[in-house]
């Protein structure tokens, strides 16, 4: 729900910095709707990483594709 109302924040207030964006801490603050999409994406990777250490790497390469599947439908949707 918060990152629905992040991606509409792109389409409902032109000043940058008056965006609500708590999902991207910690990662460069997007301009535009594309940047936050990468972002998303940089994200699931690192959380990936972060979760995936001493499993295996079949383990590992369906939970990235687990998170890269949403980021994916973020991207269809908006």
């Amino acid at each position: 729900m918060a990152v629905r109302e992040e991606i509409k924040s792109f389409y409902s207030e032109d000043d940058p910095d008056k965006r609500h964006l708590p999902s991207v801490q910690g990662y460069p603050r997007p301009s535009n709707i594309e940047e936050y999409l990468k972002v998303k994406g940089q994200q699931a990777e690192d959380i990936s990483r972060r979760n995936s250490k001493g499993k295996s790497d079949k383990e590992i390469q369906r939970y990235y594709q687990f998170l890269l599947t949403q980021v994916s439908t973020l991207e269809r949707l908006y």
